[in-house]
């Protein structure tokens, strides 16, 4: 009995000593995992470098998988399972995981926080849930993302959100978004397709500087664009503005830096409403860039096309488009086209004239002298012929004897 009661201090110590040590490991189990749960272990993260959440946990926090001191990630996270239970993933949660190359994402996530995904190079797969409304600054920056769909409810794609994607070749949006932040999408030289949300408003300045993109169709639900939104963006040949869009900033289609160099224009049509002067046009380019290819300049009207002008090769942009009539040829438009009916082939000798056809003047004049001098050839005849008519006459009616 002593020797029982002797013991008790040490399997009290052994007790505590274990709960402490699942206490330590739980945060990762259940609740919010914190940076300070260190979660980036063997006892989460299998051989293959993957970590299921575990079902109980509600939000991944802020630096979870990251450390906010020394800005290292977790080198041994490859792909995760997150739950439907989650609803949150915190600012920086996976920031600089440079080996995180998959993450499935459960269908409640409703918020992912700024940097969460940032520098994570490797990450070329990822499926955000409709459920999502909020996705903070530089969330997916310099990620190796290669397509992306936005979430049904997202309705703000904020500043930097992909900027320096440099892999990123499609963005599908949901048709719920808009507005797209400053620098949204610039550096993304491989984005060579993206669908505009129906409802967005305004595109912020550089938002796709330097990227990929060959055509754009701005909408007419866009009301304002930003300085340098298509700078430096050297494969862009077709721009489509839309109605509402009234004013351009300098540059748009230009560079970012003025001073130290000259940037060609690689555009080849450029579509605006009607009621906009054209020289507005000029605003968006760099005074010095000169024309790579011969520009079209489509000015609509709500019944279609009304003007257009060709800007030659090696204009310079901005008095190519300021001064049109001057320096850009005019392109009239063709005449409308009659349908045509192909004729009926008539005789040459015998031409047919329409029923309704009316003679002219000169016309009956010679019908009548015609019909004249064949009375006068009667006439003289029968004079020169009289005495041969008047004998043969009793005899052809078989008056001889009379």
């Amino acid at each position: 009995m002593f020797k029982i009661f002797s013991l008790s201090p040490f399997f009290t110590l052994l007790f505590i000593s274990l709960n402490l040590l699942n206490y330590t490991y739980a945060a990762c189990d259940s609740g919010t995992i914190e940076e300070a749960d260190d979660c980036c272990t063997d006892k989460y993260i299998d051989s293959t470098g993957h970590f299921d959440i575990n079902p109980n946990v509600t939000a991944i926090g802020d630096y979870a998988f990251s450390n906010s001191t020394t800005y290292i990630g977790c080198d041994k996270l490859k792909s995760i399972t997150i739950t439907n239970n989650v609803k949150s993933i915190g600012n920086s949660a996976f920031y600089y995981c440079d080996k995180l190359e998959n993450v499935t994402m459960g269908r409640n996530v409703q918020s992912i926080g700024e940097r969460a995904f940032l520098s994570c190079d490797t990450l070329n797969n990822i499926n955000l849930a409709d459920s999502i409304y909020s996705i903070g600054q530089y969330a997916f920056t310099r990620t190796g993302l290669k397509s992306i769909i936005l979430p049904y409810n997202l309705t703000e794609i904020k500043e930097y959100t992909f900027v320096g994607c440099d892999k990123l070749e499609t963005v599908i949006m949901g048709n719920n978004v808009q507005s797209i932040g400053n620098f949204a999408f610039q550096g993304c030289s491989a984005l060579t397709y993206i669908t505009l949300s129906k409802s967005i408003i305004s595109i912020g300045k550089a938002a796709f500087a330097h990227s990929g993109l060959t055509n754009i169709t701005l909408p007419n639900s866009i009301t304002s664009i930003g300085q340098f939104v298509f700078a430096e963006t050297k494969n862009l040949t077709n721009v489509f503005i839309g109605n509402n869009i009234t004013s351009l900033f300098f540059n748009t289609f230009g560079q970012f830096n003025t001073n130290n160099y000259r940037l060609d224009i690689t555009l080849e049509t450029i579509s605006v409403i009607d009621n906009i002067t054209i020289s507005f046009i000029s605003n968006g380019f760099y005074d010095n860039a000169i024309l790579e290819n011969n520009l079209i300049v489509e000015k609509r009207s709500e019944t279609g096309l009304t003007k257009t002008y060709n800007c030659t090769k090696g204009y310079n942009i901005s008095a190519a488009i300021e001064y049109t009539e001057q320096n850009c040829l005019k392109i009239e438009e063709p005449p409308t086209l009659q349908p045509t009916v192909a004729p009926t082939l008539q005789p040459t000798s015998q031409p047919t004239k329409p029923n309704n056809y009316q003679l002219s003047t000169l016309e009956i004049i010679l019908i009548v002298i015609t019909s004249l001098l064949f009375l006068i050839c009667i006439f003289l005849i029968l004079f020169i012929f009289k005495n041969n008519f008047v004998n043969c006459f009793p005899t052809f009616f078989g008056f001889n004897n009379l």
